[in-house]
């Protein structure tokens, strides 16, 4: 659930119940990894997903019962360590109803007509329960959405089952669920492309730091998905940030009052992926001045620029597609070629 936290806060702050639905086991191929969760409010508004469509419109409608106070209930029990499959996939699900300890749901072998199966033949085990709104429930989740890391346990098996780790008796077993410190993209300028990078960077987990010494341009309005909206030189911001290797810095504004400065700061700090937005003379211009600044020959060779994949990109917003996905490949070690070319 840490990977929806900053949702759930705002749900539970809004006063809706919320039933949480949360990969606890994976066996076999599935196309998420465990701790991937999916959240239905009382509403019956939904979010995020468990699979690629296979099994969450049954789930959605368990969670919507168990949200009403409807006992928990059996879809499908099979054995799935004595029955053949056959390519099949079965789901594990277990619903904590309010006021009611919860059961276990086995829901497979599952048939098309039932429309729960994992396409990709695996076996998934799913814990779906109330949001827990326990002091340190809520305050994993405030780290998690800051950015921070963040560890919640929660029992998975036995008569203590859905109880947090705070809570669970001495060897009750418990599932883990952990985030590490959110990488950091750091964009410098704040633009129309800026705006866009930093949507796109929010949705894909990493914790967005804008900074412009421009206030007027520089705010949390523009910028709604950010984690820090900075209006201020960068020579004074970056300092302070201490980028590391799992952070990136893009300049995106050409402006020579900052924009060699602010990659000499990210250089030196050795930040994992520096790059910014520019045309070829404007990128020789910011190298020489680098080289002028004494910064090592071979760290101004490695800046990104021009800044993006070559996708024919016009727009903002398919210049941040660009952006991102030249990220995604360099901190991967990926040559960005096409799956189906592989």
């Amino acid at each position: 659930m840490l990977e929806l936290s900053r949702d759930l806060l705002a749900w539970q702050r809004q006063g809706h119940r919320v039933a949480v639905a949360t990969i606890v086991a994976v066996h076999g191929s599935a196309p998420r990894p465990a701790g991937t969760s999916m959240a239905v409010r009382d509403d019956g508004a939904v979010l995020g997903s468990l699979t690629g469509g296979c099994v969450e419109a049954q789930v959605h409608e368990a969670c919507v019962a168990v949200l009403a106070g409807e006992p928990a209930h059996v879809l499908g029990r099979a054995d799935a360590a004595s029955s053949d499959t056959d390519g099949a996939a079965d789901v594990a699900a277990l619903f904590e109803p309010a006021g009611s300890p919860p059961d276990l749901l086995g829901l497979g072998p599952l048939t098309d007509d039932l429309s729960m199966g994992v396409t990709c033949g695996g076996r998934i085990e799913v814990l779906v329960r109330l949001l827990d709104d326990s002091p340190d429930a809520l305050h994993q989740l405030e780290r998690a959405a800051e950015g921070l890391s963040a560890r919640y346990g929660v029992v998975v098996d036995g008569p203590a089952t859905g109880r947090d780790h705070a809570s669970a008796p001495d060897g009750a077993p418990l599932f883990w669920e952990e985030q590490a410190a959110a990488p950091r993209l750091v964009l410098v300028g704040a633009t129309a492309e800026a705006a866009a990078l930093c949507t796109l960077g929010a949705a894909a987990g990493w914790s967005v730091v804008v900074c412009d010494p421009r206030p007027v341009f520089c705010t949390k309005e523009r910028f709604p998905d950010a984690t820090h909206v900075v209006a201020a030189w960068p020579q004074r911001v970056l300092p302070t940030l201490g980028l590391g290797v799992r952070d990136a810095l893009c300049v995106m504004a050409h402006d020579e009052r900052y924009d060699a400065a602010a990659l000499g700061l990210a250089l030196r700090a050795g930040t994992g992926f520096v790059g910014a937005m520019a045309s070829r003379r404007t990128r020789d211009r910011r190298a020489a001045t680098l080289l002028a600044d004494g910064v090592d020959p071979a760290l101004v060779a490695s800046v990104r620029s021009p800044l993006g994949l070559d996708v024919g990109a016009r727009t903002p917003g398919e210049l941040a597609v660009s952006v991102l996905a030249e990220i995604l490949a360099a901190r991967a070690g990926r040559a960005a070629r096409p799956l189906s070319a592989a």
